[in-house]
């Protein structure tokens, strides 16, 4: 028979693991800037905010349905989010894995069911529902802009800024100083360039500055890159028999 204290005691155990999924949920946030898809590679466009001051090791799990049925679940390679502000794109998530492809023409009303799971522990740390349409390049959009596929911008960064009211005797930090760690990515035509730059204002004039900028090519990023290509224009070629 069992006991109250062991059915009391699994209770708290099921609320203390549903507190922290959503306690979890609700430090990542994930924001697509136009809910518009023209090609298959905007479904990775969007913007994720670390609330929690954690790194996390992510991958993400997309899955479109339209009328309540499954035409696209894909997954993407692991992605370590380290700052508070994300901006993302298709080839920092590559490889991507297609389970299922069956979409055919990218036209219509769609429910997209986007998750961020955890690597390690498979926890979700992040799940919604956003509704997109699909378009054809040919459709007029309601963008004001043309997207320039030949140039991306993503990256990360956190700006954080420390205050006190006094300085502790013969400390070198300031009692207020502001710190910034920025990680800019930019994609020119498919050639992935990216940027490392930290500003602090808590400087000495007697020692050496610690602002630093460097410049930043990703080399796996350019061979899944043209990997991909080479996959498109392999398919393509299957489809149709020729160039």
């Amino acid at each position: 028979m069992i006991s109250f204290p062991r059915i009391a005691i699994g209770t708290l155990y099921v609320l203390f693991f549903l507190l922290d999924s959503a306690r979890a949920s609700a430090q990542i946030e994930v924001r697509y800037t136009t809910t518009e898809v023209i090609e298959m590679s905007d479904l990775y466009d969007f913007e994720i905010q670390n609330n929690s001051g954690d790194p996390y090791h992510l991958y993400f799990d997309l899955e479109v349905r339209q009328n309540n049925k499954v035409v696209y679940h894909s997954r993407t390679a692991p992605y370590r989010l380290l700052q508070p502000i994300s901006i993302l794109h298709e080839s920092l998530l590559q490889p991507i894995t297609v389970l299922s492809d069956d979409l055919g023409i990218l036209s219509g009303e769609y429910q997209l069911y986007i998750k961020a799971i955890d690597i390690s522990t498979s926890q979700i740390r992040y799940s919604d529902r956003i509704s997109i349409t699909g378009r054809q390049k040919s459709e007029s959009t309601s963008s004001t802009f043309t997207k320039n596929k030949k140039l991306k911008f993503s990256g990360q960064a956190s700006i954080e800024t420390y205050w006190s009211d006094r300085q502790g005797y013969g400390s070198e930090i300031p009692k207020s100083y502001t710190r910034a760690d920025i990680h800019p990515e930019m994609l020119i035509y498919d050639i992935p360039i990216g940027l490392d730059i930290f500003y602090s204002t808590e400087q000495n004039p007697l020692r050496q500055s610690m602002n630093q900028i460097s410049l930043r090519f990703d080399a796996q990023s350019f061979k899944n890159g043209i990997k991909k290509r080479v996959d498109k224009k392999v398919n393509a070629i299957k489809r149709n028999g020729s160039l």
